[in-house]
């Protein structure tokens, strides 16, 4: 079968929904194609929240000091395109076409899921692009995702928490026993955890391969608006985003590079992470789409997420705040919203058209909260009643994020 345009090859791959847990449908598809990945270099992020902005920040990072970089990540926050990029270019509907029908046959014969499929071209676009350095988000877990069949310069554990329990484990000690699985033999881990138990799981895990554990340190921190820090050598580094969290993801980020520098004589300076660092936010995390009206959006999409956003919204106490809020079946929504609630916020409860969607009354079941089924409309009432001291946050499921941004957007 061949295909002819980008929508019907999204409608293929997207459709492939068959998930399960395992590295063996990826094996056999590279038993069977002539893909050298073993070749490239490789960053290989993990953790339960954070690992999409240290992807990205360590992505932009090596941009800017001269190293074509590839980068994959998930879920899509711009379109299907971008969870696969070189040097922050979206891989073209050209060359997701050309993947498909070169090995449509064996897409077929291996049964591989959505988001192997996206794996597996990133793998290939990288080696046909002949890429210096490849980063790498895992999608779920660690030890049997798609993404673990690289071996990487430098693995990173950002941090452990309860999510996706009815595949990753029902603790947290369970899921970081997951999330260890990327560590590999005689290699280093980069961890910003702090839980006393997590850790010990991840530094066993780490003993058994003679692999080397370093933990990120606590930053010092001068200023929250905006966020100024101190960490390691670096002094007063700034960032453009507000979000406080970021700060323990850049801890983490400048572990990895100093790791870059001294072990594998990368040339990364000084002076190129604190500009990068100052002039790029990951869409989707505290991202700021308008200043007036003061609209934010926030894929705070498990129970840690709505802990560090709440966190960083207490900053804007000036503001009267409304939260508009959406999340997928698998979520402990009652906890989330009730902290939502408690950041003394106006929450209002929506849905999306997704089939893993948690319909909004079922959210709301345990309160008695405005909710709206059509969030574009809403947001679009919304927008027209705003004042200066008003701010808008959307946030939960980055599947939701996506709809919405895509609208605000456009409406800007």
């Amino acid at each position: 079968m061949k295909f002819n345009n980008i929508n019907d090859v999204l409608d293929y791959i997207e459709h492939k929904t068959n998930f399960q847990l395992g590295l063996l449908r990826v094996k056999k598809f590279l038993e069977l194609c002539n893909i050298p990945y073993e070749k490239l270099k490789y960053l290989h992020i993990g953790g339960t929240n954070g690992k999409g902005s240290v992807t990205f920040y360590l992505s932009n990072i090596l941009i800017n000091s001269g190293y074509k970089t590839g980068m994959f990540s998930s879920p899509s926050i711009e379109g299907h395109n971008d969870r696969i990029r070189i040097n922050n270019e979206f891989i073209s509907d050209d060359d997701i076409i050309a993947f498909v029908n070169e090995y449509y046959n064996i897409i077929e014969e291996t049964e591989v899921t959505m988001f192997e499929i996206d794996v597996l071209m990133a793998l290939d676009y990288f080696c046909k692009n002949s890429v210096d350095i490849c980063v790498m988000e895992v999608g779920m877990g660690g030890r049997y995702d798609g993404t673990n069949i690289i071996n990487p310069l430098v693995s990173v554990i950002t941090n452990i928490g309860l999510d996706h329990q009815a595949y990753l484990g029902d603790t947290k000690e369970e899921i970081a026993l997951t999330k260890a699985g990327i560590i590999k033999e005689n290699g280093i881990i980069v961890t910003g955890e702090e839980d006393i138990n997590c850790l010990k799981v991840i530094k066993d895990e780490a003993n058994k391969l003679n692999a080397q554990v370093i933990e990120t340190k606590k930053a010092e921190v001068k200023s929250l608006n905006p966020i100024i820090f101190t960490y390691l050598n670096y002094q007063n580094i700034e960032l453009k985003s507000l979000a406080n969290y970021q700060i323990k993801n850049v801890s983490v980020v400048l572990e990895v590079i100093n790791i870059l520098n001294i072990k594998y004589n990368f040339n990364i300076k000084e002076d190129v992470i604190r500009c990068t660092l100052l002039n790029v936010v990951w869409p989707g995390r505290f991202e700021i789409i308008s200043y007036n009206p003061f609209i934010v959006l926030d894929g705070a999409h498990n129970e840690e997420g709505v802990k560090e956003l709440v966190g960083t919204l207490s900053k804007f106490n000036n503001y009267h705040k409304t939260i508009m809020f959406a999340a997928l079946k698998d979520k402990p929504t009652d906890k989330m919203v009730q902290m939502l609630i408690d950041s003394h916020s106006e929450v209002v409860i929506s849905e999306f058209d997704f089939y893993r969607v948690k319909k909004a009354k079922d959210i709301n079941k345990n309160f008695n909260l405005m909710v709206t089924r059509n969030f574009a409309q809403y947001i679009k009432d919304k927008k027209k009643m705003m004042n200066e001291d008003d701010m808008f946050i959307i946030t939960g499921s980055l599947y939701f994020i996506t709809e919405v941004r895509k609208l605000l957007l456009a409406d800007n």
